[in-house]
């Protein structure tokens, strides 16, 4: 099946009355936020975007999305490449007072004016959550050199000074003893 590029507005009520389905990728120029936070983007973001209404009239957006990006690793300071694989489910909602009357199973997504969501920012805004917070390689993925290190206990050395800590109350100890 040959993917098409995707649309970066979507009319979501059209969508959810036609329960339609979008499947196709975003160019690496579209995610701009994306790049700025990684050392880059490697092709292409492949997207799917499901729109459902449930029971209790509650409108759905669910859609995955797939991108592999450049990391630095914080363990030796080479660029590695991670895929990147999310799943989310939205609710479209049309201002803050609206996604505060959600329930909490519910994550809201706000629609632009005309009744469009920016499907661009709304994938974008998910790839970012998944970022991890220290990139790393797998520990067979570091320098050879760094292997000795990497998992490796920590060494605990003695002490060779005696610690002197300062006692509050050590005056106090020294009055009594005048006193008497």
């Amino acid at each position: 099946m040959q993917l098409i590029q995707l649309p970066e507005y979507i009319n979501w009520r059209t969508a959810m009355q036609q329960q339609q389905r979008y499947q196709g990728y975003y160019p690496a120029q579209c995610l701009s936020r994306l790049a700025d936070a990684t050392v880059g983007i490697k092709g292409e973001l492949q997207a799917t975007f499901y729109f459902s209404q449930v029971v209790d009239q509650c409108h759905l957006i669910h859609g995955t999305a797939d991108v592999t990006v450049c990391l630095v690793c914080q363990r030796c300071n080479e660029i590695f490449d991670k895929k990147l694989s999310i799943s989310y489910c939205v609710t479209p909602v049309a201002s803050d007072n609206q996604a505060k009357g959600l329930l909490s199973a519910y994550e809201p997504v706000l629609v632009e004016s005309d009744g469009s969501i920016n499907a661009i920012q709304l994938v974008e805004d998910e790839l970012l959550l998944s970022l991890p917070l220290v990139a790393i390689h797998p520990s067979d993925g570091c320098l050879p050199e760094l292997k000795p290190y990497l998992n490796s206990p920590l060494e605990l050395t003695p002490q060779t000074h005696a610690v002197n800590r300062y006692a509050p109350f050590q005056v106090l100890s020294t009055l009594s003893a005048k006193q008497t």
